[in-house]
């Protein structure tokens, strides 16, 4: 049966609108299917570089779609401006449902969003339609110049405000809007102005707004509508923060709903310029606009809100529940666990491990007597890619792919975005529900909180997870959110995850994941260690191997080698010390009283068990000098030495050296210094005794870091190593620890751990 003209003109107009469109061959299964018709495109519900979504046309006119990368259907259709109505069949084909007219594409514009310096970084493209509905998309020139779709890992908020190349910085002032239309109808005026290509709903970046710091005032132009006087809300706090000095805001009194710059350009026309100045006139103190806006907000908030009164529970009328475990002493359902790690640890291999077992219903490593009920899992991750990594990561682990579900994009007013918490809470909510997922998986944890929220701040990160913490248990489902380490050495674990200490203080189990300290870390052995169990004994540390999949060796697998008892802490210890770092240690004690005969310092090395290999090594590791002293005022009559740079012996020979044999004739090279070597050195040896000579002996020392160091140790020994915190770092009461950091503080550092321990001799 043959295409009729409707259903093809239905098609067509989907196809019009798809990018890299090419027909391919009816096979016969198509057509046994009812297949007339086959074409593939680049998928425009994600960023698509090569085409991924199939478009079928059937003989009774429906359209089929199919992304392989897992875009839904309905997301593919909204992402171009239209619905299934649009594409269903008319009366010709027999069905009786009407449709209405196609939306017709009215205007494309490409807005280049282009740093200061005028280098284009991404085009944000409008397409605009009949109805009044708009799609949005993003591109980024390739290698070639080409623009290729999507931001290539890029954020919004990362990118550089529109129009910031076209400033004028001689003018003294600058308008900020929301949006590159808004902008650029001020730009046509003349106007100092720029727009945010975030949207509404998130917020440039601190880099993005310092361009802005250099005029005398800003002025904030919302939209009018509450999403936009947020939106430039929070914009005006950063720049406040950023240290602004004057920020105004435009209002527009007579604005319709939504209203913003380019309607009021488009209002006014040629007094468009006129009526600005009014506003200007009249602008508010940015902290006096923000005190009316959340005053208002409040208002409104507390007129909606039923009359508040406390709820009090009698636990006498409460039901003992037993904890529900997805995975016991780690995983309960209804609770918020974190993974913790640093980059490169594994995180993301772990729990597309623990995906694939719940998938497949399978025991955990340390209950293989309890097979779990085999379930859904939702990961909510913008970092990998879904084909070339994590889709192989599940089929390495032996996931069964139809009960994993990704959710990486969320459509937004500009188009799609990743999810962000808190304004995406439900929607994520919703994909839990749908899928019936008894694990849902955020990582990173900070990739996906909103730039609003600070995650160093106690009260916005539990607001967050208290979001996430709901979701768990209105959906019965176990959460794991994953996040980084900070940088900060010798600190308790649980300290030690980046952002606030209301993070692992919300969740109601923690888990470190490290290299396994007496491994090399090419071996790949990782343990997870609890860190924290708010619910039940801490579970044992369990001992893993990341090996490559023998199907793509480019592929991680987890296998499991049983259990260890290894904490936490021990994972985050200094690395145990190597022969060279013992060796290190022995030398600087024998160089602790002054230079040493090179001789003397192998035959004490080869007795205490160090070869001569090792301790060069150990003497280029701390710098030791070695130098030849001439003993007999004959030609090879002297001996090697070995001593630290600046050495208080060395200052005490070059006092010496100064009325020593520093005779120089201007035909003959120079000398040897009887104590240290050649006319240089002389010379610096000079320079030395005049600083004896006015008396700074003691400012030497005090320059002399190994000097510091010994001093340092020599009285933490006195005290037992003791616990102390410097430079804001806690460092743990043991000999080893000691050593560790005082080979690699700074000369500060150490003065401050001076005068503690002074401090705490008296």
């Amino acid at each position: 049966m043959g295409l009729n003209a409707r259903p093809a003109e239905k098609v067509q107009l989907l196809l019009a609108r798809l990018e890299h469109v090419r027909e391919v061959t009816v096979t016969a299964e198509d057509r046994r299917r009812g297949v007339v018709a086959k074409w593939t495109a680049r998928c425009p519900g994600h960023a698509d570089r090569n085409p991924s979504l199939s478009i079928a046309l059937t003989e009774d006119g429906r359209v089929l779609l199919h992304c392989f990368a897992g875009c839904d259907a309905n997301r593919v259709l909204t992402s171009v401006g239209l619905s299934w109505r649009d594409l269903a069949p008319g009366e010709s084909s027999g069905d009786g449902v009407a449709s209405k007219p196609p939306p017709v594409l009215l205007r494309q514009t490409d807005f280049e969003i282009r740093d200061a310096g005028g280098r284009l970084i991404a085009v944000h493209r409008r397409m605009d339609f009949s109805d009044g509905t708009k799609r949005l998309s993003w591109l980024t020139p390739g290698p070639d110049g080409k623009l290729q779709p999507g931001l290539g890992g890029l954020s919004p908020a990362d990118l550089p405000l529109f129009g910031v190349n076209r400033l004028d910085r001689s003018k003294p002032a600058v308008v900020v809007v929301e949006g590159e239309k808004a902008a650029d109808a001020l730009l046509a005026l003349g106007v100092n102005a720029v727009g945010t290509v975030t949207g509404a709903s998130s917020t440039p970046s601190d880099e993005a707004l310092r361009s802005l710091l250099d005029f005398e005032r800003i002025y904030l132009w919302a939209d009018k509508d509450a999403p936009g006087r947020q939106h430039m809300l929070r914009i005006g706090d950063r720049l406040r923060r950023l240290g602004a000095p004057d920020v105004r805001v435009l209002e527009w009194a007579d604005a319709p709903d939504h209203g913003d710059a380019a309607d009021f350009v488009e209002r006014y026309g040629d007094r468009a310029r006129a009526e600005l100045q009014k506003l200007v006139a009249v602008a508010q103190p940015f902290d006096t606009w923000a005190r009316d806006v959340q005053a208002e907000r409040a208002r409104v908030e507390t007129e909606a809100e039923p009359e508040k009164r406390a709820v009090v529970v009698c636990l006498a009328d409460v039901e003992p529940e037993p904890v529900r475990w997805l995975w016991r002493g780690r995983l309960a359902l209804g609770k918020l666990t974190l993974l913790e790690g640093d980059p490169g640890t594994g995180k993301s291999v772990l729990y597309a491990e623990l995906a694939a077992i719940i998938s497949r219903g399978r025991p955990f490593p340390d209950q293989a007597k309890t097979p779990v009920e085999p379930g859904s899992v939702v990961i909510v991750t913008c970092e990998d890619g879904l084909g070339d990594t994590i889709r192989k990561r599940i089929d390495a682990a032996g996931a069964d792919p139809r009960r994993i579900f990704v959710l990486r994009e969320v459509m937004g007013a500009d188009g799609p975005r990743a999810p962000m918490l808190p304004q995406d809470a439900a929607l994520i909510e919703q994909a839990v529900h749908d899928t019936g997922a008894c694990l849902l998986i955020v990582d990173p944890l900070s990739a996906h909180v909103d730039a609003s929220v600070n995650m160093y701040r106690d009260q916005d990160v539990r607001r967050v997870l208290t979001i996430l913490a709901g979701i768990a248990e209105r959906c019965d489902c176990a959460v794991l959110a994953v996040r980084h380490l900070n940088k900060a050495t010798g600190l308790d674990p649980i300290y030690r995850g980046g952002g606030s200490i209301g993070i692992v203080g919300q969740a109601r189990f923690a888990f470190l994941l490290a290299n396994h300290p007496e491994q090399p870390e090419d071996a790949g052995v990782r343990v997870l260690a609890p860190v924290k169990a708010n619910i039940g004994r801490p579970a044992p540390s369990l001992v893993f191997r990341i090996e490559s999949w023998d199907k793509d060796p480019d592929t991680a697998r987890i296998r499991w080698e049983g259990t260890t008892t290894l904490k936490a802490r021990d994972l985050l210890r200094p690395p145990r010390e190597t022969k060279q770092d013992e060796a290190a240690e022995w030398l600087r004690e024998q160089l602790a009283d002054g230079p040493r005969p090179a001789r003397e310092i192998f035959e004490a090395a080869e007795a205490a068990g160090f070869s001569e290999r090792t301790i060069r090594r150990a003497q280029r590791a701390l710098g030791v000098v070695a130098e030849r002293v001439n003993t007999g005022g004959s030609r090879g009559a002297g001996a090697w030495y070995w001593r630290f740079p600046h050495d208080v012996q060395d200052v005490q020979d070059c006092q010496l050296s100064k009325v020593g044999n520093l005779e120089r004739s201007d035909d003959k090279k120079p000398q040897n210094s009887p104590v240290l070597g050649d006319f240089t050195r002389v010379q610096d040896c000079q320079q030395h005794a005049d600083h004896l000579e006015r008396g700074n002996l003691e400012h030497h020392l005090n320059g002399d870091l190994e000097a510091l160091r010994r001093r340092v140790l020599e009285l933490a020994e006195q005290q037992g190593f003791p616990a102390v915190t410097v430079e804001g770092l806690r460092l743990e009461p043991s000999q080893r620890a000691w050593k560790s950091a005082v080979r690699v503080w700074t000369e500060r550092a150490l003065r401050q751990a001076l005068a503690l321990l002074q401090s705490g001799l008296k």
